[in-house]
């Protein structure tokens, strides 16, 4: 039958209790080890006290609720019990038989439990703050949405996070779990892989992870510095295309990102040690994997001692101890450091220079890359302005014009075996003093200033206006005019198809206008050619204005 005992009475008890609902809104004194049973609810709100009132044992066997404002010992469930009116605390154990419930998550009251749990059923937790000295068992434990401090193992069978957040402070056989938030705040070993779908923040102590494979799909927090996290043998990846800020001087083993679209922000100031594998790899585009300082302009450091797998990554300020090769890469800023990201690679879908699809990477490449034309592709042309550190123009048939668009070479310049193509329109910052391969100007211009030698000068339209320059090759007038005002100049090997309108002095190697090709004497000017002359085509202007010097040994003119 049910006992109740209200608040004019009081119990006092040494042996076993067995009733239906327990009522005792006065005092429990535990005077001996004892066990009160109930098959309905128990309501304790007075006082629980005695000598032996942490060893003694409320075993709920049937269905309902549980209220009790003082701190109780042993708690037995074998029925479905729900918890109530009052947080529910512990100075011994927690069971829960394989038929049994246990419930915090209708009015979240919070659990504290001083003792081992030993979870055979199903213990439910709620969005109250919860504290448990270790849970195991071959049951079910289900985490709930708030937080749930585990001081040792958390090695109950199954175990559902249910989007609240564990703080580990203790236990050094955690076998694999899947966490919402995690938080280390102690002495914490891991002997299987984790997953972490949310933050991990290392708040004291030390993680010490086992050679596993941990992953992490949100930020990472180490407040305790290099010596709160132990990684030996493993690794920890960065998982979803979702920004991930890294806060917190860490050293791991391997580390590993390869969420195409993802961002990896280190905080700026520290640094982060890798001394196993760094692997990176993204995808071209808006896919590729950005890693980067919280402060643009401000570097962190990446102190890599291992190897590395790097690929479609955009980097800013984060120099590295030791050479990161990056392939189809992006650098962002000039401080990474021994980051080598080499070429980005032209893919000729279509001719237009600044379309990121056109490009090995995706993107469009910035100040900071270098680049490389091949032949057999459509050859790029300048559609808006671009900055680039080095242009390779990798075959005779690979070709760049700047469309009419301003052009900056970086410290790299160009490396050539094919054809610059500036148009007339445009400014070309910064290009080699000694330009080689060819250089072909197409449009209405004047010499580029800061060009003294060409290696190959073409002249294919417009009106060109020559400066005092020297072409180590040939000089190929193909179509427009090469005027050569009153001053000295060295063009090599002259072939003229367009006209070569000439009022200064020429040097030569040799000379031939083609019958299509015409000299236009503007004023008067000399031709010092050291081997053969021949004119096939037209011969204007006041032809008196012109000599021609012959100085090789040999030499002929055709005229």
């Amino acid at each position: 039958h049910p006992v109740s005992i209200n608040t004019t009475g009081a119990l006092s008890t040494a042996g076993t209790i067995i009733c239906g609902n327990f009522t005792c809104a006065t005092s429990v004194t535990n005077s001996g080890i004892n066990t009160i049973t109930a098959s309905g609810n128990v309501s304790i709100t007075g006082t629980y006290s005695g000598p032996q009132a942490a060893a003694s044992t409320v075993s709920m066997t049937g269905t309902g609720n549980l209220d009790a404002s003082p701190q109780l010992g042993l708690l037995s469930v074998a029925g479905i019990v729900t918890i109530v009116n009052h947080p529910l605390s512990l100075a011994g154990t927690l069971t829960v038989g394989s038929s049994g419930t246990l419930s915090d998550n209708t009015e979240n009251r919070g659990i504290a439990v001083t003792g081992t749990s030993t979870i055979n059923g199903t213990l439910n937790a709620g969005t109250g703050t919860n504290t448990f000295a270790a849970i195991g068992g071959t049951g079910i434990f289900n985490a709930g949405t708030g937080t749930v401090t585990v001081g040792g193992n958390l090695s109950v069978t199954n175990f559902n996070h249910q989007g609240g957040t564990i703080r580990l402070t203790g236990g050094l056989a955690h076998p694999a779990r899947t966490f919402n938030n995690l938080n280390i705040d102690g002495s914490v070993q891991s002997t299987d892989a984790w997953t972490i779908l949310g933050n991990l923040h290392i708040l004291s102590g030390t993680w010490t992870t086992g050679a596993n494979a941990h992953s992490i799909a949100g930020n990472w927090t180490n407040s305790a510095g290099t010596a709160g996290f132990d990684g030996t043998g493993s690794t920890i990846s960065f998982t979803g295309a979702v920004a991930h800020v890294i806060d917190g001087a860490t050293d791991f083993n391997n580390l590993t990102d390869n969420a195409w679209g993802s961002t990896l922000t280190f905080t700026a100031g520290q640094s982060f040690g890798v001394s196993g594998t760094l692997t990176l790899a993204g995808g071209s585009g808006a896919n590729l994997i950005t890693v980067q300082s919280s402060s643009l302009g401000s570097a962190w450091n990446l102190n890599n001692t291992g190897g590395n797998t790097v690929s479609f990554v955009s980097v800013a300020d984060s120099p590295a101890l030791n050479t990161v090769n990056a392939i189809n890469s992006i650098c962002q800023t000039p401080n990474n450091t021994n980051w080598s990201f080499g070429d980005i690679t032209w893919l000729g879908t279509t001719s237009n220079a600044n379309l990121g699809s056109n490009w090995s990477t995706g993107v469009t490449p910035g100040q900071y890359d270098a680049v490389t034309i091949p032949s057999g592709v459509t050859q790029p042309i300048q559609t808006g302005t671009l900055s680039l550190r080095r242009i390779t123009l990798a075959a005779a048939l690979s070709s760049w014009s700047n469309g009419g668009q301003n052009l900056t070479f970086g410290t790299g310049g160009i490396v050539s075996s094919g054809t610059f193509i500036y148009t007339g329109a445009g400014t070309i910052t910064n290009p080699p003093a000694s330009f080689p391969a060819s250089f072909e100007y197409s449009g209405t211009s004047t010499m580029h200033t800061d060009i003294t030698q060409y290696t190959h000068l073409v002249v294919s339209g417009g009106t060109i206006t020559a400066r005092a320059v020297t072409v180590t090759g040939n000089t190929d007038i193909t179509g427009g005019i090469l005027s050569v005002g009153a001053i000295s100049t060295s063009l090599g090997v002259v072939t003229i198809d367009g006209t070569l309108s000439t009022a200064g002095t020429i040097g030569c190697a040799s000379l031939t206008c083609h019958a299509a090709g015409t000299i236009n004497n503007a004023g008067v000017n000399a031709i010092n050619a050291s081997g053969s002359v021949t004119i096939s085509g037209s011969f204007t202007g006041i032809a008196t204005n012109s000599t021609i010097t012959m100085t090789g040994a040999t030499t002929t003119i055709t005229a």
